[in-house]
């Protein structure tokens, strides 16, 4: 007997019993209907889901594993056509990335690192969450929701001070194995789903219970972070939600009362915690923070006035010494200069930087797709799981946009990939005839 034909059945105990518990229902035989590939995207999808929220290490384990199953599956074209949109247009800004990295980056090597970043942790996260069956969607956000509140929960715990662990609290601020900003960026998308779930019709009062208490964690674990800009970012997606809620559904009672309970809740914890108050007390055209995204913008915009097109190449931020030269001339001091600076503080000045204006324009119709994406459906399912989750990830989306202007978290995995991840999630909830089978 091969050793295939042996290790085959274990692995497929193993699937069985671990993807079992996700089931959506509990008629017997139905996860069997699922192939091998099958399974194992499912083991990689829960992989993903409870593990990048503390390491994006996971996440590449994770991805690599679905996309294994992919392989196994022929899942590769299995996409709505939104969702072939938003993938041409992701590969087109890398290939123009590429393009740019071999002909005007100072160096191609950097460039193509950059590029492989941006498609490792856009794209891929986007097709592995499409790719779940239909009837794990949910449970693997519900996953990636509960592994995001426990860590929540143990940076708070070492943010009052419970023990003292500077990964997961340090300088009055939560930051959950991230940076505090990163980790307000998950928080927010995390309580607009649940704020998204708790405006969906028809939950029981328990539900309703439930989600307002995890809600209000989730909320008071961003205010923690420190973050002011996805402070704003909150304001806006929330606010946008509740008042959208107003407009479309008339429920304009429940909505004032959450309106109140947000404010109070909001202002109560500004009264109870110092280490917010410091914050918002620093906040200010003096605050170093804000003169230094100032001046990193100007040069930015030095740096898009000599290079409209081509841009200086993707990476080449930290070894654009002519504009550092400028900026000290200026007399306009930077938070790190030369060969240590990566970003601009804003992902729109840093793509028309690295990339060209058209370079931008790709950019900003990726983000707009991903929003038709998102709009290519909460009214179908009314009333649904599906539909509060979607309506909660739409205006993340949102607030990303706004927090965009003062970070550049898409650089990196700790943001990116997941928010692509639950993008690809969400696109997936109303599958074409490709993926009916599911």
């Amino acid at each position: 007997m091969s050793r295939y034909k042996i290790i085959r059945p274990i692995v497929k105990m193993i699937l069985n019993r671990f993807c079992g518990f996700f089931r959506r229902d509990t008629v017997c035989g139905e996860f069997s209907a699922f192939g091998f590939g099958e399974k194992i995207m499912i083991l990689g999808s829960i992989i993903f889901a409870t593990g990048i929220p503390w390491s994006h290490v996971f996440g590449y384990i994770g991805a690599g594993i679905v996309l294994s199953g992919g392989v196994i599956t022929r899942s590769f074209f299995s996409f709505r056509a939104r969702g072939k949109t938003l993938i041409i247009l992701l590969l087109a800004l890398c290939a123009w990335g590429v393009i740019l990295s071999s002909t005007v980056a100072i160096r191609p090597s950097y460039g193509l690192q950059t590029v492989f970043a941006y498609f490792a942790h856009w794209l891929i996260p986007f097709v592995i969450g499409f790719w779940i069956p239909l009837r794990y969607k949910t449970r693997m956000i519900y996953l990636w929701m509960i592994s995001l509140f426990v860590l929540g929960f143990i940076s708070f715990l070492a943010f009052t001070g419970f023990y003292h662990a500077p990964s997961f609290s340090k300088e009055g601020m939560l930051f959950g194995l991230h940076n505090h900003i990163q980790f307000a960026a998950l928080l927010l998308l995390g309580f607009n789903i649940l704020y998204g779930l708790f405006l969906t019709p028809f939950n029981s009062k328990k539900t309703t219970v439930f989600l307002s208490l995890s809600g209000a964690l989730f909320l008071l674990f961003l205010i923690l972070t420190g973050s002011r800009g996805w402070w704003v970012a909150a304001v806006v997606s929330i606010g946008g939600m509740t008042i959208h809620h107003i407009l479309a559904n008339r429920s304009r009672k429940t909505a004032m009362i959450l309106v109140v309970a947000g404010v109070l809740f909001a202002a109560g914890s500004v009264a109870i915690f110092p280490q917010v108050r410091a914050r918002i007390n620093r906040t200010g055209f003096n605050d170093p923070n804000y003169l230094h995204r100032r001046n990193m913008a100007v040069m930015a915009w030095e740096v898009i006035r000599d290079n409209p097109i081509t841009g200086i190449g993707p990476g080449q931020t930290p070894f654009a010494k002519k504009y550092y030269d400028i900026m000290e001339n200026m007399n306009l001091p930077q938070e790190t200069g030369y060969m240590q600076k990566k970003h601009f503080h804003n992902i729109y000045l840093q793509i028309a930087a690295e990339f060209g204006l058209p370079g931008l324009m790709l950019f900003l119709s990726v983000l707009f797709w991903s929003y038709k994406v998102m709009f290519s459906s909460p009214a179908k399912n009314v009333g649904s799981y599906e539909s509060g989750i979607r309506y909660g990830v739409l205006w993340s989306f949102v607030a990303l946009a706004v927090a965009e202007f003062f970070d550049c978290l898409l650089r990196g995995p700790a943001v990116a990939m997941e928010y692509f991840w639950i993008l690809g999630v969400c696109g997936g909830f109303y599958p074409d005839k490709v993926n009916r089978n599911e």
